[in-house]
């Protein structure tokens, strides 16, 4: 009676363990693989979010169209105003949209150095009232670079610097 007792109590125990522990370990895994969910969810927001800033960078191009802030000819480096104004009015809308929560710190500090080094140059011109102005090549150059520091942050904070695929794989060799 005794052994029956015991082995009973042995086996309920058991079970009481093994159910407790199974209860944690599934409820380990769910909470893993919530939280993997949120950050795929965050992924693809911040990535829907660094695509359409990247398509506010057109003007910034160093190749010169009717929107490029800086064109640059034989007669030297050109900032234009309006464009530059349009830029920099983008962007602040884009921070304050929907969007511009997901942009990284760094980022941020990248689009808000070359916004603000624009800004400058826009309120020297409106004193002015001049709607393009002359710039030195070292100028255009240190506005360009902060230009590039954004392009390079963008592909950074989504993983894309330097895509390189293996050739074989895609049957591409």
């Amino acid at each position: 009676m005794k052994i029956i007792l015991l082995s009973g109590l042995v086996g309920f125990i058991s079970a009481v363990l093994t159910s407790i522990l199974s209860h944690w370990f599934v409820l380990h895994r769910l909470r893993k693989e919530a939280k993997q969910r949120i950050r795929e969810d965050y992924f693809q927001k911040q990535l829907t979010a660094y695509m359409k800033l990247w398509s506010l960078l057109g003007s910034t191009s160093k190749y010169t169209t009717k929107k490029t802030i800086i064109s640059k000819n034989e007669t030297g480096s050109y900032l234009d105003i309006e464009n530059a104004c349009s830029f920099c009015q983008s962007i602040t809308d884009f921070f304050f949209s929907e969007d511009g929560i997901f942009l990284t710190r760094d980022m941020r500090k990248a689009v808000f150095a070359a916004r603000n080094v624009l800004e400058d140059y826009i309120n020297m011109a409106s004193q002015e009232e001049k709607k393009c102005i002359q710039i030195s090549r070292s100028k255009a150059d240190s506005i360009q670079s902060k230009f590039y520091r954004i392009y390079n942050q963008a592909r950074y904070d989504i993983a894309v610097q330097d895509l390189k695929f293996n050739k074989k794989e895609f049957g591409l060799d």
